[in-house]
This record gives C-alpha cells, sequence and structure tokens, in this order.
C-alpha cells in the first residue's frame, strides 16, 4: 500500500518542517558536539502525534550508511475502538537529502500499528517504532521525518543533520547514545525504570591505528526537586535558577577504563545498570596518550532520568499529598507535612477536600479533574524534576490551558481569557539560561509579580471550594 505522506501536492516541504539541527560527529572530532538531544521531544499531549528520532552511522563489511530509529509513545496517538480493544495506525516516511538539504537522495515509509485494552491508559513508554537504514558515502546530510496519525489525520516532522564521519582526522568521536543489551535503540532522556542493564554506546574513529584510553563513568545525581512558588513570590530564586546551577554529584556508581583502537569506525559499548528512578549523568572520557598530562582529546556527557513505570499517573497518597502545596496555605501546609509523616495520610488527604466542599460528589469531582491536571503537567513539562513542580505546570493545574501561547526557542507568553467575568491575565516564562544541563533539560522560569497576588488566592479559593468545575 502506497504511503499518503509520499503525495501531498502543493504543500511548501521546507515550511512544513520542526527544524532541528545535530550532528552525529563533531566538526573537528575534539570540540563538544552539538545538539546531542536535538532529535528528542522535550514533552508530550494527549493525542498530539510526537516523536523521537536517532540516526547512527553503522559499517558492515563493505556496506556503510546511516541508520534511522524512530518512536511514537502511545500517549501522543490517537486511538478507535476495532473489535474490543482499542487500535491506532501511523505511517512514517523518512527522507535522506544531500548535504545541502534541497536533493532527495533515497526515502523510505512505512506503517506502525498499536494496539491495547480499553481499561489500559496509554503509556509514555510505549511505543510505535520504524527503523530505516540509507547505504550512504562519508560526508554530510539530511534526514527528515514526518509521522502521520491515520485516525486524527495529524501530521508532525522533524529534520536533523547529520554525517558519516570521513577518516581524514586523528580522532573522531560520536556523541552518546542507549541501547538495550539486545541492540535495540533507546530513545528520549525519560526512560522507565526497569531495574534492567542497558547499555551507553559511542562510535570511535580516526586516520590511525593508534589506541585511545576510554573512560566511561555513570553518576547518579541529586536535583533540585522543590515545588513552584506563587507567582507573586518575590523571596528569592529556587536552586535551579542560581548562577552555573548544575545538580549535585551524588553517587559514582560504574567507572570503566579500556584501551580502544582506532582506525575503521568502532562502536564502543559500556553496560550499565542504575539503582533507581532518578536523574543519571553518563561521562566519557577520550585520551589521545599523545602527551602525558594533557587534557582529555575529547569528552561527552549524557544525562537520562529514569521514571516510574507508570509515569506519568498518580497512584497513591504519597503522590497525591504534595501537589495540594498549590492550594494550602503556609500553617496548613506545615500541618499537613506532620500528619502525613507521621503515617496517616488517607485522613489527611479526605479531611483537605472535605473541610471545603460539604458535597461529597462535588469534592470527587473536583479532587478528580484536579489531579488530572497533575498528570498532565508531569506528561508536558517534566524536565529534571516532576512537571507538576515547575512554574509550568503549575501556571496549568491551576489555570488549565491557556487560550493562546505566544511561542520563540527561549520565551514563552500563555494568555488566559475567563467567560464568567474575570479579568485577562498573561503570564511569561523565560528559558533558564542560567543552567549548564542541555536546553532540553532546562525549565522555564515564571517572570513572577506581586501584581498576581489578588488573582491567584482567587483562584485557589475557587479550587478549593469547587467553584472551577461547578
Amino acid at each position: 500500500m502506497q504511503s499518503r505522506l509520499k503525495w501531498r501536492p502543493g504543500k511548501p516541504l521546507f515550511l512544513l518542517f520542526q527544524v532541528a539541527c545535530c550532528t552525529i560527529f563533531g566538526c573537528t572530532g575534539f570540540s563538544e558536539i552539538s545538539g546531542s538531544y536535538d532529535g528528542i521531544t522535550a514533552g508530550y499531549e494527549r493525542g498530539e502525534p510526537a516523536f523521537d528520532v536517532r540516526v547512527r552511522p553503522r559499517s558492515v563489511a563493505r556496506t556503510r550508511g546511516l541508520v534511522v530509529d524512530v518512536a511514537a509513545p502511545e500517549i501522543s496517538i490517537s486511538f478507535q475502538e476495532q473489535e474490543g480493544a482499542l487500535g491506532a495506525q501511523i505511517e512514517w516516511l523518512v527522507r535522506l537529502y544531500d548535504g545541502n538539504g534541497k536533493r532527495v537522495i533515497d526515502e523510505s515509509s512505512g506503517r506502525s500499528t498499536l494496539s491495547r485494552i480499553p481499561a489500559r491508559p496509554p503509556s509514555l513508554f510505549r511505543y510505535a517504532r520504524h527503523s530505516v537504514f540509507f547505504e550512504v558515502s562519508p560526508g554530510k546530510y539530511y534526514i527528515e521525518v514526518f509521522l502521520d496519525d491515520l485516525l486524527s489525520g495529524k501530521t508532525t516532522s522533524r529534520r536533523l543533520k547529520v554525517e558519516y564521519p570521513v577518516r581524514n582526522r586523528p580522532l573522531i568521536v560520536s556523541q552518546i547514545t542507549l541501547d538495550n543489551l539486545d541492540g535495540s535503540p533507546i530513545l528520549g532522556t525519560q526512560l522507565p525504570f526497569r531495574n534492567e542493564a542497558f547499555s551507553s554506546v559511542y562510535f570511535l574513529t580516526g586516520n590511525t591505528a593508534r589506541p585511545v584510553r576510554s573512560e566511561t563513568i555513570l553518576l547518579q545525581l541529586i536535583p533540585d526537586s522543590v515545588a513552584a512558588r506563587s507567582p507573586f513570590w518575590q523571596g528569592p530564586d529556587p536552586a535551579e535558577n542560581t548562577e552555573m546551577w548544575n545538580p549535585a554529584v551524588g553517587d559514582t556508581l560504574i567507572k570503566l577504563i579500556e584501551m580502544v583502537n582506532r582506525g575503521p569506525l568502532r562502536a564502543v559499548r559500556t553496560p550499565l545498570r542504575v539503582r533507581s528512578p532518578g536523574l543519571y549523568r553518563i561521562d566519557v572520557s577520550i585520551d589521545d596518550l599523545i602527551t602525558e598530562g594533557a587534557p582529555p582529546a575529547a569528552t561527552r556527557s549524557r544525562y537520562i532520568i529514569f521514571r516510574r513505570k507508570d509515569f506519568p499517573k498518580i497512584n497513591n497518597y504519597s503522590e497525591l499529598i504534595p501537589p495540594l502545596f498549590y492550594l494550602a496555605d503556609a500553617d496548613e501546609w506545615e500541618i499537613m507535612r506532620g500528619v502525613f509523616l507521621s503515617g496517616n495520610p488517607r485522613a489527611l488527604f479526605d479531611g483537605f477536600w472535605g473541610r471545603f466542599m460539604e458535597r461529597e460528589d462535588l469534592a470527587r469531582a473536583t479532587l478528580r479533574a484536579y489531579f488530572m491536571r497533575v498528570e498532565e503537567a508531569n506528561l508536558r513539562f517534566s524536565v529534571i524534576k516532576e512537571g507538576w513542580k515547575t512554574d509550568q505546570g503549575m501556571i496549568f493545574i491551576l489555570l488549565g490551558e491557556p487560550l493562546f501561547i505566544d511561542r520563540s526557542p527561549d520565551r514563552e507568553v500563555w494568555y488566559y481569557s475567563f467567560d464568567d467575568g474575570r479579568a485577562d491575565e498573561s503570564f511569561t516564562f523565560i528559558r533558564n539560561q542560567r543552567s549548564s544541563l542541555p536546553e532540553i533539560l532546562r525549565s522555564f522560569r515564571l517572570q513572577r509579580s506581586a501584581d498576581y497576588e489578588s488573582f491567584w488566592r482567587r483562584e485557589i479559593q475557587r479550587w478549593r471550594t469547587g467553584r472551577t468545575i461547578s
């Protein structure tokens, strides 16, 4: 069957793309690779198709080429009932362009199907996958990937700049990628914790056979986990916004040193295992052994976030109570923390909602709406910390979907308009530029103002009394 994506006449292709540039190999082989995360989606939205893409070189016998792996989580795909189950279908189109990005050299299309039982909610960690191999000569290329959700009719795309390395330099080192132990690709930065081993992978080549020393370290990091402060908060910034902020290093879990020969393209794989959900970083350092005591010839890093397997779902009282921080005043929160730590979270949770609403049905509907937004905030805005704890997550939970968002790469303005006489409001978020984390892991920071206080307190009271949904 011919793919629908191949014949859409009249659409200017270069205006459709969500452009992202990532290089498989650095321009010099000794500089830090830019764009390591450009094939990865920062956040997801239910029913809005999105995918991650990874491009790696492959050399087997006399065949050289680029492997393109793509994966779309089922939570971003539309399902419909089909014979007692829920089914989805998506089409992929992958195109290979020349180094100028204008001439199509090759293309491949395919279809993926997904199914799940109605009782099981869609998951962030179950995927529709597709893989393509393009045979190429050494040089630079562009890869375009289109995803078409056949049920919703929505299409999304991504464009990457890639390179199959030319062996005209002494040392060329790729970015770090991740594989399962069976060699299947791991995409994304947020992964389900399964207490299973995986591998970090990088590629190394050069125009000499002299060996290098490779050091791979797996670090467990301690990130900021503080919930966002109110929009009118005038105190000091949270820890993540301080100058040159970095997560603190907790433990060094693995440190492996090995000698690696240069020459033909070689994949260097290191088996790794993490202890628990959390934030981790893989550091690779390459010493060319030319000058003793010299700095590394190349360094690479990759951050990974392991979440519980059913993330972003809220399951128990230990996950239900912390988001109440946005609805409780300071005195209430201190009392709630004490009761929570004493070991009676159910009574605390039921008592909080029961204090303000006499009608049980209204209380039940209100808390259901509130925690649906908490889960959605986790899905859309999670970076280093869970999405509900971020500034954008806080605004989304209390106010819901903005009427309009004015977006630029490092700035978003959310506009709200209300039908019940409340004054319109807007909130400006600036991407945190004072962090040395990769851009995809930097949260957006709300520009706070004391002018928000009366509005925000009224919104809290609307939730506490059930007027948000009544």
